[in-house]
């Protein structure tokens, strides 16, 4: 028995995150330039804390798809990794806007089909934990707006801001079981959401040009199957 679900991705994280880190190099080895003007760059790492997603589902024998029946669906996720790098331009000492590059991957842990349909008996809203495969990933491009407030003791300086924009996901085909022994596959797919975004953070001056700053942020995801997510990450960020 299979679930039909569209879950997320594009790319390799260790692509990504290679990327990243060279960005991140080249910004450290030349953080001693004098001049600065209101263009910035920055990059962060960080670790996802997805909500659970529930919405209806059609449930079908793998052995003959003709046989289905109607259901819902509860996915349980674990912390997944999140990488993204901007482009930023300071209007003013307050405000600034960034345009956004981001990826991210995760893992369903758990699912709770739910049918009560006598084709399904197996389905009646118990766990069932993952097993294997479902490597989940997202790419995501945004544009965001940001307020910095004054500068504290010449170093520290809190933002908020926010934006939104879209993300490509694609999630892979995953073997679940549950505590009986009944087997459960998630068949993966493809789809392109909405994303709206709020952030929160500090940035902590290390030189004239660079800062590292650590951040919250909630994304809501739009959609059919309208959840959100946290995200925890710290970030370097390089003012030219």
């Amino acid at each position: 028995m299979r679930e039909w679900a569209c879950v997320s991705g594009v790319m390799g994280m260790r692509g990504f995150v290679g990327a990243l880190a060279g960005v991140v190099a080249g910004l450290a080895f030349g953080s001693g330039a004098s001049a600065q003007s209101a263009w910035y760059v920055s990059g962060s790492l960080g670790g996802t804390f997805r909500q659970d997603v529930s919405g209806p589902v059609t449930f079908f024998d793998v052995q003959d798809r003709s046989v289905t029946a109607p259901g819902t669906s509860r996915a349980v996720f674990g912390t997944g990794l999140s990488a993204d790098l901007a482009v930023g331009y300071r209007i003013s000492s307050s405000f600034r806007v960034e345009a956004e590059l981001g990826y991210e991957d995760f893992a369903q842990t758990a699912l709770y089909p739910m049918t009560t349909s006598a084709l399904f008996p197996n389905l009646r809203g118990q766990q069932f934990s993952h097993a294997s495969g479902g490597d989940d990933s997202a790419l995501s491009s945004a544009v965001n707006g940001f307020y910095d407030f004054p500068t504290v003791a010449g170093r520290f300086t809190p933002y908020l801001g926010g934006g939104g924009g879209v993300v490509s996901g694609r999630g892979a085909d995953t073997e679940f079981i549950s505590a009986h022994g009944v087997h459960f596959e998630s068949e993966g797919g493809s789809g392109v959401r909405g994303l709206v975004q709020g952030e929160a953070g500090v940035a902590v001056r290390l030189s004239r040009n660079l800062s590292v700053v650590p951040a919250y942020r909630y994304i809501h995801f739009t959609g059919p199957r309208a959840d959100g997510e946290s995200v925890a990450k710290l970030g370097l960020r390089y003012a030219f």
